[in-house]
């Protein structure tokens, strides 16, 4: 690729960072005592035109939920001053932090969700739920007043007073790579894919089925959740993404810890595999490695996004595939798919979350690439045609890189076709911001 994208150069066009939005198109945002938050998730608003994020600060032990008009200015109509606030430890006794992974508005309920994992050392431990009210205010009428957290040791939501069950071996900070997914039901209910911790060794896959009171839906798999597994009892799995297909719903997933496989499924209402997609229910075609799922706007077809896997394993190659409802072969897609590396200056790429324009299906798609003649890796946003080719009116060629050492965390589109990410210098607590880029 020619070149890296200055954040510092006002420059015009797709791809281009947006200076209406924020300070030079970044927006940081604050808790107590001036602290810079770190900023998980985000979601485009249409009505009002709003952006509405997640945020936690593991000094504080806090979870927030603020909300930005179009300029990335703070709404200070919602919640306290433009932020709702809540503490995880408060509800539910020793559980700590609240780590959002997803915020979405409920039309039917008119309502804001939250799903987040609930870390120790490292690793997840339990998978929850937040409910707000259209003035930020936690939603009562929900788990217990207003958040809810899971694990498969648990008999239902957790009560206030529950304390966190140690694990049989001793765990180091190693910080494993999670995906959350979440799913809303249009009658107030969740869908959520979550990975969690077994004993400090492997991680486990599930989906729970959570009601509009925050309790579990009993009607669904084993009295409201369901371990994911492919042909058995796989020893690990890993959940990547989930969406729904009216009452059925897609999990791609990836078995194994070491020497891994990944694969799609379809399971139906209740939590049972659905033969009548794939192959019996699953789907193991390219993309090697099955990152994300992406449906069209009218349901017909669906997109896997990912990268190749040679086995060593290398993942060279970015690699994008589009299947019928059912999972079967999309004529102008084939078998193969659409296979393209970012540049010759890159190994390994990590796909790292991805969204669709519109019904015309051009996919912008953000990942991490692996330095090929230095330490170190570099994050990039990409817009793929839905012909199988780069859109070269976006960025350099179709691509556009971040300094060096930045990474991506989550990734929305506006109606305007404007592209909010937040970027983090690897993790780093204050360096998160929310970025804008014209789309």
């Amino acid at each position: 690729m020619k070149r890296s994208f200055d954040f510092s150069i006002q420059q015009a066009g797709r791809g281009t960072p947006d200076y209406s939005f924020g300070v030079g198109s970044k927006v940081y945002l604050y808790g107590t005592g001036q602290r810079r938050l770190q900023v998980r998730t985000v979601t485009a608003l249409t009505e009002p035109g709003r952006i509405l994020c997640g945020a936690s600060s593991e000094e504080l032990g806090v979870t927030y939920l603020f909300m930005l008009d179009g300029r990335g200015v703070i709404d200070e109509s919602f919640g306290e001053a433009g932020v709702a606030i809540f503490k995880l430890s408060e509800l539910f006794y020793e559980w700590g932090l609240a780590l959002p992974y997803s915020v979405k508005f409920d039309i039917s309920l008119r309502k804001y969700v939250m799903g987040f994992f609930v870390q120790k050392e490292g690793v997840n431990r339990a998978s929850g739920l937040a409910r707000f009210e259209l003035n930020g205010q936690l939603d009562v009428s929900f788990g217990n007043k207003g958040v809810m957290i899971w694990s498969p040791d648990m008999q239902d939501v957790a009560p206030e007073s529950s304390a966190l069950q140690e694990a049989k071996s001793t765990l180091t900070a190693r910080g494993r790579d999670y995906h959350g997914a979440m799913e809303l039901m249009g009658d107030g209910g969740v869908l959520l894919l979550t990975s969690l911790d077994n004993n400090g060794l492997f991680d486990l896959a599930y989906v729970v089925k959570v009601k509009n009171d925050g309790a579990l839906n009993e009607e669904f798999g084993n009295d409201g959740w369901l371990r994911i597994v492919k042909e058995g009892a796989n020893l690990a799995v890993t959940g990547e993404d989930l969406v729904r297909q009216g009452d059925n719903y897609l999990v791609a997933a990836s078995a194994g810890i070491h020497d891994k496989s990944w694969f799609v499924g379809r399971y139906d209402a209740q939590g049972d595999v659905d033969y009548s997609f794939g192959i019996n229910g699953y789907y193991e075609g390219l993309p090697s490695v099955k990152n994300l799922i992406l449906k069209r706007d009218d349901r017909s077809q669906f997109y896997l996004a990912g990268t190749s896997d040679n086995g060593v394993p290398q993942y060279l190659f970015l690699q994008l595939q589009r299947r019928g409802i059912n999972g079967e072969e999309d004529p102008h897609f084939g078998s193969q798919g659409w296979t393209a590396a970012i540049s010759a200056d890159f190994n390994d790429i990590h796909v790292l979350k991805a969204a669709l324009y519109n019904s015309a299906s051009t996919i912008v798609l953000a990942g991490l690439a692996d330095l090929r003649r230095e330490e170190g890796s570099q994050a990039f946003i990409a817009s793929i045609e839905q012909d199988m080719g780069w859109d070269e009116a976006f960025g350099d060629e179709g691509k556009v890189l971040l300094p060096k050492g930045e990474v991506i965390h989550d990734l929305v589109l506006q109606q305007d076709r404007k592209i909010v990410f937040i970027s983090s210098v690897q993790g780093a607590p204050d360096s998160f911001a929310i970025v804008r880029l014209n789309g």
